[in-house]
């Protein structure tokens, strides 16, 4: 991705973001059932595309990921660490 430019952070850094901070639309990218998953579904590349929503510099890119866990339960649970969410113990 040499369009970032040579100051780029390559190390993940796990942290809280406002979400009016976020400038561009969502996009999911990946989705793996975790009941029937193999190793081989965590290995994969995949296209998506954003759209500016507003005017803005863009810093970073935000990844977050959804859990449900429902198989089989009469209480089912779910969190996210989207920055639309309430922070969760993920920071």
């Amino acid at each position: 991705m040499t369009v970032l430019g040579k100051n780029t952070i390559v190390e993940p850094q796990v942290d809280l973001v406002d979400p009016d901070c976020v400038v561009t639309n969502c996009s999911k990218f990946y989705a793996m059932d975790l009941n029937i998953c193999t190793e081989q579904d965590c290995k994969f590349a995949n296209t998506y595309k954003l759209q500016m929503t507003k005017d803005s510099r863009v810093d970073a890119l935000l990844v977050w990921f959804d859990v449900g866990f429902d198989k089989g339960l009469d209480h089912k649970q779910a969190f996210s660490t989207s920055p639309f969410m309430p922070p969760t113990h993920w920071k």
